[in-house]
């Protein structure tokens, strides 16, 4: 990104040389309770305090700040660049030229990181725009071609793409693997052909796996990768090897955790269990939680109207082993869903907002629909558009602290 149009979030340590090294003389942990209840722009001036202040900010483990739930997206008019408050919501308005490259294309937002995608270069990115830092991807034409025999087979990049991917290459999902200090380590993507295809951070190739499964979500939890199958009836789970070979370890039955938790939508069920030209009447997306601590399935019912699909109601499961189990309420939980990457944040980290207040599903019907879906009371509002707002997503901003761990260093995992 262009260094001139972003506030320089890293600051010269050098500069602190006549500052002691710990003015407040008090213990970390009381600094990362203070750090934690600040904005990123509240950070930026603490980081400036001391040496052990900086430290805190930029190199401490699982950095947070208390930031409202945004949006985020590309803009051609470079007078509504930048942050700004819209219909009671931040959004964070990029001009595409801010990038590294031309035609960018957000994908989506995980835990403050942007999956970009450049289609005229067919370049990848993940960016943190709030520590100015952006991690390089091989284009999807850099591909090794891993049989089910394991051997290594190489096809020229023509053929490859052709057999495998067919003429335009693009990224449907995605999910990032972090380290303790929240930065990128491993990531699986979902092709435009439903294939899943696996990268180390500073990989020079994703690794394909010849499989007849078709993916559409994924989602790393407790170093698994889980995989929805495009038919949304299975889940499969694979642990990942040093050389990126899946090993399937489990699965989850959908259908049969339908069995248990009938459909039971007031008002809704004729509709939602009619047949449907479209197939199953649901989405379902992985979810993990702001703790890393749980994973859910999120299904969204959605009923056919000519050519148009409208949000009936959404169902959670969080997930136990291979079973799901249905859950009523998210409590003090916000899902952020999205076709790309789902996640879950805790509204109590979240500054008071007057659309944000827990037990909610921000989605996006398009583009240029958003949808706030409340458990409470089983009703979706629908937020104004955006007018010359592209790629929308829902965000978390969140920093991303300096990190030179051994995930880093040695091969995965």
């Amino acid at each position: 990104m262009e260094e001139s149009n972003q506030e320089e979030l890293r600051i010269d340590e050098k500069s602190f040389d006549l500052v002691p090294s710990n003015i407040f003389n008090i213990h970390r942990e009381i600094l990362e309770g203070i750090c934690d209840r600040l904005s990123i722009s509240d950070q930026l001036q603490f980081a400036r305090v001391c040496k052990s202040c900086h430290s805190l900010v930029f190199e401490r483990h699982n950095p947070k700040a208390r930031e409202t739930l945004s949006l985020v997206g590309l803009t051609e008019d470079p007078h509504f660049c930048g942050k700004r408050i819209q219909k009671q919501i931040t959004c964070y308005q990029i001009h595409p030229k801010s990038f590294q490259h031309s035609n960018p294309c957000i994908i989506g937002s995980f835990k403050g990181w942007l999956f970009l995608q450049y289609h005229k270069e067919k370049f990848i990115q993940l960016v943190n725009l709030f520590s100015k830092i952006h991690l390089d991807l091989p284009p999807l034409d850099a591909m090794k071609f891993i049989p089910s025999d394991g051997h290594m087979k190489f096809i020229p990049s023509d053929v490859r793409m052709k057999l495998i991917y067919g003429p335009t290459m693009f990224v449907r999902a995605f999910a990032v693997l972090f380290c303790i200090r929240m930065r990128p380590v491993l990531t699986a993507i979902v092709s435009n052909s439903w294939k899943l295809l696996l990268c180390k951070i500073g990989g020079s190739a994703w690794e394909a796996h010849e499989t007849d499964e078709q993916y559409v979500n994924v989602a790393f939890y407790k170093k698994k990768l889980y995989a929805m199958r495009k038919n949304y009836n299975k889940v499969d789970i694979f642990e990942i090897d040093h050389d990126l070979k899946r090993i399937p370890v489990g699965g989850i039955e959908i259908d049969d955790a339908l069995k248990l938790f009938p459909l039971a939508i007031t008002g809704s069920s004729q509709l939602i269990n009619a047949p449907s030209s479209w197939g199953r009447p649901f989405q379902a997306y992985l979810v993990v939680d702001s703790q890393e601590d749980n994973l859910f399935l999120v299904m969204h019912h959605r009923k056919e109207v000519k050519v148009q699909f409208l949000t009936v109601e959404f169902e959670i499961y969080k997930v136990y082993g291979n079973r799901l189990v249905k859950v009523d309420t998210l409590g003090d939980q916000i899902v952020l869903l999205n076709a790309s990457c789902s996640e879950m944040i805790d509204v109590k980290d979240c500054p008071p907002s007057f659309y944000f207040h827990g037990n909610q599903i921000c989605f996006k019907k398009s583009s240029k629909n958003l949808g706030i879906y409340s458990f409470k009371d089983g009703i979706v509002n629908w937020l104004p558009q955006f007018r010359g707002f592209d790629c929308i997503h829902w965000m978390i901003p969140r920093l991303a602290g300096k990190c030179s761990c051994e995930s880093h260093i040695m091969p995965y995992p």
